[in-house]
């Protein structure tokens, strides 16, 4: 009989903590797109920030402190998360096989990522504090 409350109790307690995530998509300069080798051959990949939001209990969309890197490696793979970052404002720039994402991290800190994309991945190079000025306005 105890196991038995013990598994009723245990049901009721992960179904009321169970919660509803979702990604949501990237806006403006915050995606990149690459042509990268997978087994399937050439296909289109990108390299994107996203925000996770959950359902509250009053079925409100609530947001997640800072954003997550994501790898959207084609169609049949689905997505990679390479990094969440605690951080706000992100901005993405590609030069050649090279990615940059600048980002706010904190009240006066601002931080200069580098990532480097080598044709089926993506590999983080850098992370670096910068001043203000250093960022590009977009």
């Amino acid at each position: 009989m105890k196991k038995y409350l013990v598994t009723i109790i245990w049901l009721f307690t992960a179904s009321a903590l169970a919660q509803d995530y979702t990604f949501r998509e990237s806006e403006g300069d915050l995606s990149v797109s690459v042509m990268g080798k997978t087994q399937a051959g050439m296909v289109e990949q990108k390299f994107e920030t996203r925000k996770l939001f959950f359902k509250n209990d009053y079925d409100i969309d609530m947001p997640v402190l800072g954003f997550y890197l994501i790898h959207q490696r084609g169609g049949m793979w689905g997505p990679k998360i390479l990094e969440h970052i605690r951080g706000h404002t992100p901005l993405i720039e590609r030069h050649e096989n090279e990615i940059t994402i600048y980002f706010i991290a904190g009240a006066r800190t601002h931080i200069k990522q580098i990532w480097n994309w080598n044709g089926s991945s993506f590999v983080k190079m850098s992370e670096i504090g910068i001043d203000w000025s250093e960022r590009p306005s977009k």
